[in-house]
């Protein structure tokens, strides 16, 4: 076979990514190449980087701008030309009508973590994942999502050139990277926490294992439409950290908001060890992340593609039609893969952005994939700002309601069906057209507590070693619920109390296979503060849900005159899990504090 390119012409949109290879019958990737643009529509992501497992004979197309240009491949004096055509993207009309399609958005092509492994693996390779696809045709779009501590150049070039070489394929696949950002912090009492996590990217040219938020950033400042899913939030990490946590109300920036479009609220088949993800929708949605939810395997090897899937809405099969549902966040989680869902308030279809009003109608109706009576509704809740209910519905079959709620505050809903199996299904958020929080750190300082009194009204246990300032001290009721009595001997004016979730022992639970489901569901959820100066008449402060869990949360509250401050932990994870075998998990907590204003 003649030396030759792989395409000699390229018309697609604004902002897509996509392979060109120079082929030969001979081993051309280490060869003197030469790749240029002559117009900057067309920018080019060379892989000949010097290192091992880089490559010269392919490179990724990033079209930038609407134009075109000439791409140049440059051999032993012969030149390679392909036209390339950039045109603007298109978008989906609200008048056009959605098809449903479910997929992965989160796999793997081999079980290895370790990089020279990954790269000299003689199984798992990309090609048998998208054999696996093609061959089974079990869903109408996935990602390859490597992670990008572990991939190489030439594998992360790999997930797009095998793709192209598979065509003609029934489903849509997005190479991509499980890239991460790795940022270590200590907080005030010298524990280190992983504040960042994985992130699973598509429509990039790069892969990143960033050390930072910064170099996280850098690695995808120059892809025009990366969409990218906050995978696992809050998950039992493997490094021996803890539980990770992107910590949103920080890291809420103009960078990561341009990204990140999903959340994942479930990956593989233990959904009980996932009960920490869905806080994670709200805390995001009350940050202002344009985001929806998705529902993936993360699996490693084959069989590859679990139950639970990601719907998209989309008028056709396409890459360009369904990266536009996910930039537009018309995508959903849906754990038993089979819920069509469509929902509008006041008359517009989720995801949508209302006019700001104080009544708000809802139409919700679900249609099937398959026939299966055990995947229909039996319970639909309404959820708006910091994650709370406003509603429930229940039934025996739910495939239909039209309600209204009435709302002068709210700045987005969502529902959460579940199914007779416990079995969830989120909706894509509607915004009310109200601003998201605006994060500004509170100028407090704990008060010292060495003197302080605590004890437990439901037990009646102390629980004086709640303020002992070590959370790997944690102290459990042994009941489902606590209120806890706090005694500051004395009268201070209080504006906070952070609440320090039990840590979790990494290395105990991978040594001694404790499931982490277990712990898990012992964390506090459902909780109120009040106070008091006679210990006899309190006044409730805060009434909500506590949804980080990766170190301290603190409350805040206008600043009051007390002596006595009661947490009540009015239920846990493992309740609100809804799932039976957690139903009664006792409460856990490592630390208490209360805070005043600094001065």
């Amino acid at each position: 076979m003649p030396v030759r390119l792989s395409q000699t012409s390229i018309s697609s949109f604004c902002g897509h990514v996509l392979p060109l290879r120079l082929l030969s019958d001979t081993d051309i990737s280490g060869a003197d190449i030469r790749w240029t643009s002559d117009s900057d529509c067309v920018s080019i992501r060379s892989f000949d980087i010097g290192r091992p497992y880089s490559v010269r004979d392919g490179v990724l197309l990033i079209l930038q701008k609407i134009g075109t240009a000439v791409v140049r491949a440059e051999l032993n004096g012969n030149t390679y030309t392909c036209k390339v055509t950039v045109r603007e993207r298109r978008r989906a009309s609200g008048e056009e009508k959605m098809q449903y399609f479910i997929g992965d958005l989160h796999d793997h092509t081999s079980t290895i973590h370790r990089r020279e492994a990954f790269a000299e693996r003689t199984s798992g390779f990309i090609a048998d994942y998208l054999q696996f696809v093609r061959d089974e045709k079990l869903v109408d779009f996935c990602v390859i999502s490597d992670h990008g501590d572990v991939t190489t150049e030439r594998d992360f070039l790999r997930g797009f050139t095998d793709y192209e070489e598979m065509q003609p394929m029934h489903s849509v696949v997005f190479p991509g990277s499980e890239s991460e950002a790795t940022v270590i912090e200590v907080d005030r009492f010298g524990l280190t926490h992983k504040n960042s996590g994985e992130i699973v990217m598509i429509n990039a040219a790069d892969y990143s294992g960033a050390q930072t938020w910064q170099e996280f950033y850098d690695a995808f400042a120059h892809s025009p439409l990366p969409v990218a899913t906050f995978a696992h939030p809050q998950v039992l990490g493997s490094d021996g950290r803890g539980l990770w946590n992107f910590c949103l109300h920080k890291n809420n920036t103009p960078e990561l908001k341009r990204m990140i479009r999903l959340v994942e609220m479930g990956n593989g088949t233990d959904r009980s060890e996932q009960m920490l993800y869905e806080y994670v929708y709200s805390v995001a949605l009350d940050n202002g992340f344009s985001v929806s939810t998705s529902c993936s395997s993360d699996a490693h090897s084959a069989p590859w593609i679990c139950p639970g899937k990601t719907v998209i809405m989309a008028p056709e099969k396409s890459q360009e039609m369904f990266l536009d549902a996910l930039l537009e966040n018309r995508a959903y989680a849906c754990e038993s893969g089979n819920i069509k869902l469509y929902l509008t308030v006041n008359g517009k279809a989720a995801p949508a952005h209302l006019a700001v009003t104080d009544r708000y109608a809802f139409h919700m109706e679900c249609d099937f994939f398959r026939e299966d009576p055990t995947t229909v509704p039996v319970q639909c809740q309404v959820i708006s700002d910091y994650g709370l209910p406003l509603k429930t519905f229940a039934g025996d079959a739910l495939t239909s309601l039209d309600f209204v709620i009435e709302s002068d505050c709210a700045r987005y809903f969502y529902l959460r069906l579940v199914d007779s199996q416990g079995r969830k299904t989120w909706s894509p958020p509607v915004w009310t057209g109200r601003a998201p929080d605006r994060y500004s750190a509170p100028e407090i300082r704990p008060i010292e507590k060495s003197t302080f009194l605590a004890y437990d009204e439901v037990s009646g246990k102390s629980a004086e070693i709640l303020l002992n300032e070590n959370p790997l001290d944690p102290w459990g009721s042994g009941c489902t619920t606590a209120s806890i009595m706090i005694d500051m001997q004395k009268e201070y004016t209080i504006s906070a109390l952070g609440h320090y979730p039990a840590p979790i022992p990494t290395a105990d639970v991978r040594a001694k296979k404790i499931k982490s489901a277990d712990i898990l569901a012992g964390f506090v959820s459902r909780c109120a503060i009040s106070i008091s100066t006679d210990g006899r008449n309190f006044r409730q402060c805060y009434s909500g849900i506590i949804r980080t869990f990766g170190g301290e949360e603190v409350i805040t509250f206008a600043p009051m005159n007390a002596r006595y401050v009661k947490f009540e932990a009015l239920s846990t994870v493992g309740r609100e899990s809804g799932w039976q075998a957690h139903a009664d998990a006792t409460v856990r907590i490592g630390e208490l504090t209360v805070f005043e204003a600094a001065k």
